[in-house]
């Protein structure tokens, strides 16, 4: 999680290398669940609330409402994850 662009370009190149064409892409998965928790009219002190901070991600996602959920770190990831998916392609 937190790596920096050559890492994951190395872990891109390593996939791709391997055969791997397609991955799961987890990174920047906040983003989307935050617009849907939006779509259904929660407000944002109730959905973040709901997530963790970022320095628990991934690995104790099942806590929720642990920590504030940064809503720029949201933003970040989903950018990471566009720029990886589009790079891998």
């Amino acid at each position: 999680m937190w790596y920096s662009w050559s890492d994951w370009e190395d872990f891109l190149d390593w996939m791709a290398l391997s055969g791997i064409n397609q991955f799961l892409g987890m990174t920047g998965q906040e983003e989307i669940q935050y617009k849907v928790f939006k779509k259904f009219g929660l407000n944002d002190t109730e959905i973040r609330s709901w997530f963790n901070g970022p320095g628990t991600w991934p690995h104790s996602t099942c806590i929720a409402g642990a920590s504030g959920a940064v809503l720029l770190f949201f933003f970040f990831f989903w950018l990471l994850s566009s720029v990886m998916l589009l790079t891998s392609q």
